[in-house]
């Protein structure tokens, strides 16, 4: 869920190997706790002289989050560091691969394009959000996770909805669905650490594509609903946009320069599925029609 979890996991992968148990315990202690602070696991190192870079490089391999980040080890001259994307993690993959399977190019080209059976996997979002209602506790998370609960209820009678709370991110809300004592899919919303969006995740098995793909078409309209600041200025431009997109949208739109339209295009069209292309022309979608006229009842009983 980030980059820093994903060097977080690298460092635990040394631990065992270079300091006593006893300071393992501690740093994993903290590491895993609710609100985990780097400033303390740094000085539990410091205190058992522990350095990364000359530690063992230790179980870790490649590590990667969700928009694509990889990190892998990097051995130099100073020891081992951990080195993001680019040709280093490229190059790093290839030599991990064909440590696995040896370096027979048919293998190594199967290991890496499908290692595992394929699942299905979707991430919608609301853009221009309030992102201080997305708190555990709050009226709208709550709501959600209500909402959430019902509609896995309706769609997946079999499945059993385990809520879990992550230490590393206590205001997601993660629902874990158990079929047959298997963890068959999740759901999960969390707000983004760097654009203005809050992401609804769909998890499962191949199986549980059709209903999961139901189920988080209810859940984003509801999450759109929930989230969306009214008062942003690019929520009132996406208000315009859908409003002239039902004969299609315009080459320009008023009061937005040319790279802040295409920006607006591209978040309404493409990542929130409002528009059938992000691109002047384009008319709106089944979820954009309801968009717009959600956006008009609220405005309706606002006034």
């Amino acid at each position: 869920m980030g980059d820093k979890w994903v060097l977080l996991t690298a460092l635990l992968c040394q631990l065992d190997e270079a300091l006593p148990a006893d300071v393992v315990a501690l740093i994993n202690a903290e590491a895993r706790s609710p609100w985990p602070s780097a400033d303390r696991i740094e000085r539990l190192m410091e205190e058992a002289g522990f350095d990364m870079a000359t530690a063992p490089a230790g179980r870790f391999t490649v590590g990667a989050e969700e928009t694509g980040h990889a990190i892998t080890p990097l051995f130099t001259d100073r020891g081992v560091l951990f080195a993001g994307d680019g040709l280093k993690s490229c190059l790093n993959t290839f030599a991990a691969t064909a440590a696995m399977t040896g370096d027979i190019p048919e293998a190594r080209f199967y290991a890496v394009t499908r290692p595992f059976e394929p699942g299905f996997k979707k991430t919608l979002y609301a853009y221009y959000v309030a992102k201080e209602r997305w708190r555990r506790g709050n009226e709208t998370w709550d709501l959600l996770r209500d909402r959430m609960i019902d509609e896995v209820t309706r769609l997946l009678p079999e499945a059993i909805v385990e809520e879990m709370i992550r230490p590393e991110d206590g205001d997601m809300l993660y629902l874990k669905l158990m079929i047959d004592g298997r963890h068959a899919g999740s759901l999960f919303v969390r707000n983004s650490g760097t654009e203005d969006k809050t992401g609804l995740n769909l998890r499962g098995v191949a199986a549980l594509q059709g209903r999961l793909t139901s189920l988080g078409e209810t859940l984003v309209r509801e999450l759109m609903a929930l989230m969306k600041d009214r008062a942003k200025p690019m929520a009132a431009a996406e208000r315009r946009l859908l409003a002239l997109s039902v004969e299609g949208a315009p080459e320009r739109l008023d009061r937005l320069g040319h790279e802040e339209y295409h920006h607006l295009l591209m978040e309404v069209g493409a990542k929130q599925g409002l528009l059938t292309a992000p691109s002047p022309g384009a008319t709106l979608t089944e979820r954009g029609r309801w968009a717009l006229s959600a956006l008009a009842a609220t405005e309706s009983e606002t006034r």
